[in-house]
C-alpha cells in the first residue's frame, strides 16, 4: 500500500507542532492576564475554528476530523464550565494521547507507518527496504506518547493539589529535551544501521569511521544511490565550459 503526500497532510502536520510545541507557554502567558474560565473559553473557540477550517480543507474522512477536535473542545468546555485549572492541563496529555492513536493506527495492516509518510514527504523515493525501520519507530514514538500520556496526566492531578511548577518544567523544556535527544539518537543509529551517506560534512565523516562497504546493508545502500543517480536523481553534476 502506498502512501500520497498531500497538502492537507502537511497543515495537519503544521497545526499538531504549533499545537504540542506551543501551548505550554501560550497557556502560562494567558493565566497570568486572565482567569482560567476565560482563557478556556478564547481556547475552546480556537478549537471550534480549527475544526471549521480543517472540514473546509479535508473533503473525505471528514469523520476523523470531529474526534481529535471534539475531545479537544470538549476538556476546554469542561474547563470554562467548572472554571477548572485541571482540564486546561490535561490538554497536552489529549495531544499526545493523538499522536498515539496516529502511531498506533498506521501500523495496523498493511498501512504505511507515520514515519514512513513523513520520510517519504523529504524524499519520495525512499527505498522499500526501509519500511521496516520505520514501523519499528513508528512504534518507539507510540510508546513514548503513551508514557507522555501517563506522565502529564499524573502531574495535571499533582498541580491541582500543589502548583504547576512541574507540569510547567516538562511540558516547556523537558519533553522538548527528549524529544531533541531521541531524534538525535535515531539519527546517528539509523545513519549506522543503512549506512546511507550523502555529501554533507556529517556523513562524509561518519563514512570515513564506518564505511558502507564494510556491511551488506551499507552495500545495498550505495547500489540503491547508485541506481537512483542512473535514473537521473541526485546531485547535477556541473557542465564544462568550453
Amino acid at each position: 500500500m502506498r502512501f500520497t503526500l498531500r497538502p492537507q497532510h502537511g497543515f495537519m502536520a503544521l497545526g499538531i507542532g504549533l499545537v504540542v510545541f506551543g501551548y505550554p507557554f501560550l497557556t502560562e502567558l494567558a493565566l497570568a492576564r486572565w482567569p482560567t474560565r476565560n482563557v478556556a473559553i478564547g481556547f475552546a473557540i480556537l478549537a471550534l475554528l480549527g475544526a471549521l477550517v480543517r472540514l473546509l480543507v479535508q473533503r473525505k474522512n471528514r469523520g476523523l476530523v470531529l474526534v481529535p477536535f471534539g475531545g479537544a473542545f470538549l476538556l476546554l468546555t469542561l474547563a470554562a464550565i467548572f472554571n477548572d485549572l485541571l482540564y486546561l492541563l490535561l490538554f497536552p496529555a489529549l495531544i499526545n494521547l493523538l499522536l498515539l492513536v496516529l502511531c498506533v493506527h498506521s501500523l495496523v495492516g498493511d498501512r504505511v507507518s507515520l514515519v514512513e509518510r513523513m520520510a517519504r514527504s523529504i524524499q519520495p523515493h525512499l527505498p522499500d527496504f526501509t519500511q521496516d525501520y520505520c514501523r519499528k519507530v513508528t512504534a518507539m514514538w507510540a510508546i513514548f506518547f503513551a508514557a507522555n500520556v501517563g506522565i502529564i496526566t499524573l502531574l495535571a492531578f499533582h498541580s491541582k493539589t500543589s502548583d504547576t511548577e512541574l507540569w510547567k518544567a516538562y511540558t516547556q523544556r523537558l519533553y522538548f529535551g527528549i524529544i531533541f535527544g531521541i531524534n538525535i539518537v535515531e539519527f546517528f543509529f539509523r545513519k549506522l544501521w543503512f549506512r546511507h551517506y550523502n555529501q554533507g560534512p556529517i556523513d562524509r565523516c561518519l563514512n570515513l569511521l564506518f564505511p558502507a562497504e564494510n556491511t551488506e546493508r551499507g552495500r545495498r545502500s550505495r547500489e540503491y544511490v547508485r541506481h537512483m543517480h542512473s535514473l537521473g536523481y541526485g546531485p547535477k553534476k556541473k557542465q564544462k565550459s568550453n
